[in-house]
């Protein structure tokens, strides 16, 4: 990936990685970032994963077992600090429930209802749907020259 001689190959993957972990730092900074735009960062990873990798296997390759053996040891601490299952992530029968306690709520509720960052949920109770939480968010950020305040100041929501 990156031959001896060729320095400008480092430095077009070291800009290369600093873009891809900055655009992910400031997409971050943005009230709507969230773990989807550290992508970048992850891609950044993986490429100076390979390219580590990379040099390793030429540094080494008088020592291929040694390279077998480092390279393995990787391997480990990663799928060690990976370890951890994702099950409590998943909802229980309560959270179940309460989802559909609250879509019968929606459905019961005179007139046009509004369901921000979840507009699915307001077609699941029969309402018309609207759009993400996101943009009547931005602009309630917008309001009175850049001053945030709550959504719920500028939006009517359904109670």
């Amino acid at each position: 990936m990156v031959e001896e001689g060729h320095e400008d190959g480092l430095a077009f993957w070291l800009a290369a990685t600093a873009g891809m972990v900055g655009a992910s730092w400031v997409s971050r900074l943005h009230s709507g970032g969230g773990r989807d735009v550290l992508l970048p960062l992850y891609a950044a990873v993986a490429i100076g994963a390979a390219l580590g990798y990379d040099g390793l296997r030429r540094a080494g390759a008088g020592r291929p077992a040694l390279v077998g053996v480092v390279l393995a040891a990787v391997v480990v601490v990663q799928v060690a600090w990976l370890s951890d299952h994702p099950s409590h992530l998943l909802p229980t029968a309560a959270d179940a429930a309460a989802g559909r306690q609250f879509i019968a709520r929606v459905a019961t509720t005179p007139g046009d209802v509004i369901v921000l960052d979840h507009p699915w949920y307001e077609t699941m109770a029969g309402k018309p749907s609207w759009a993400q939480g996101r943009p009547p968010r931005g602009l309630a950020e917008l309001v009175d020259g850049g001053a945030a305040r709550p959504a719920r100041e500028h939006c009517l929501l359904a109670r």
